[in-house]
């Protein structure tokens, strides 16, 4: 299910909209270099939103739970296979992700070990 992986999802289509877009802004229709093309990936990762991250972590959560809903089964996602999940609609992009438009904030889970601890 590459609707269940956070880089299938939402990160690796993303740079690869954008290295495009800066490919053909560099070089229009002809092929960049093996080192062009490296250089450009690189300037992708390092612009790249630690909110698109985040959302696409928000996008496999509540993926999943569509998926368990539906007793495994991917119908939810239709004919063209769109999962929108509503993003937009509940979360805004910070410097350091994803903050919930209702104020909410649910802080990251514990490693293991330290969960332990805490009990």
């Amino acid at each position: 299910m590459p609707h269940m992986n956070v880089l299938d999802l939402s990160v690796f289509p993303c740079m690869s909209r954008r290295h495009s877009a800066m490919e053909r802004k560099q070089k229009g229709k002809h092929v960049l270099s093996e080192n062009e093309i490296w250089e450009t990936a690189l300037e992708v990762w390092e612009k790249l939103q630690s909110s698109k991250i985040a959302s696409a972590y928000v996008q496999a959560y509540r993926i999943a739970g569509k998926v368990i809903e539906a007793e495994g089964d991917n119908a939810f996602l239709g004919v063209g296979g769109t999962h929108h999940v509503g993003i937009r609609k509940y979360f805004y992009p910070t410097i350091k992700g994803l903050a919930r438009k209702d104020g909410i904030h649910m802080p990251a889970p514990l490693p293991a070990a330290a969960a332990e601890l805490a009990l």
